[in-house]
């Protein structure tokens, strides 16, 4: 067996790992994520599946890594939004469409991983923790507008909640739904909806 020096490792390592984003989203978005399986990414990579044990576990493992890759470069900047010199409606309106414009960028990849967690009905720790950062964002956010008498004084923590189920319930939708829907106006109508609620009809938007 050839012997490689740790940066040839790390480097064979990083490309393993390219090749495994790369097929894993290709099978999700064309074939959905029952048919995310071992052997039909090791068959599409060229490798068998024993090799794909010596990075991921099982099929869960790889799940969780390309939600890891897909989502936390967005969550990083949804969180330096709360850094951002601008009113919380701003903010706020900031966040919502970085979130849900990048989820549209592509519905079907968020679409089918919650698909691959249905049957749990359960949040992974590494689902529960990504959750859990935004929902403090967003839940900083509210506090603001509510200390600075731009938001209605509602506990700040359900704000969070509701917001964040509106955007995931829409995702979900457009998921489900055969019906076609103006993607263009979703986010317009989800900041008119949400930051109208929050300011009393005091939003002005795109559809203000």
């Amino acid at each position: 067996m050839p012997r490689y020096s740790a940066a040839q490792k790390d480097a064979l390592n990083s490309l393993m790992r390219d090749q495994v984003y790369e097929h894993a989203v290709n099978i999700l978005e064309n074939l959905g994520a029952e048919s995310l399986t071992l052997e039909r990414l090791a068959d599409r990579i060229g490798v068998s599946r024993g090799t794909l044990y010596n990075y991921f576990v099982d099929r869960q493992a790889i799940i969780e890594f390309v939600e890891e890759r897909a989502f936390s470069p967005v969550l990083a900047e949804i969180e330096a939004i709360l850094e951002h010199d601008e009113t919380a409606i701003r903010k706020l309106e900031s966040l919502i469409k970085k979130a849900v414009g990048t989820l549209l960028e592509n519905p079907k990849i968020y679409f089918e991983l919650s698909a691959a967690h249905t049957k749990s009905r359960k949040r992974t720790d590494p689902q529960e923790k990504r959750v859990s950062r935004i929902h403090k964002t967003v839940k900083k956010i509210v506090q603001e507008g509510i200390e600075a008498s731009e938001f209605i004084a509602m506990p700040a923590e359900l704000s969070a909640t509701i917001i964040l189920g509106s955007m995931e319930g829409v995702m979900d939708e457009l998921g489900r739904t055969e019906a076609p829907i103006a993607r263009d106006e979703i986010v317009p109508a989800l900041l008119a909806i949400i930051l109208g609620g929050l300011t009393r009809g005091n939003y002005v938007g795109e559809w203000s």
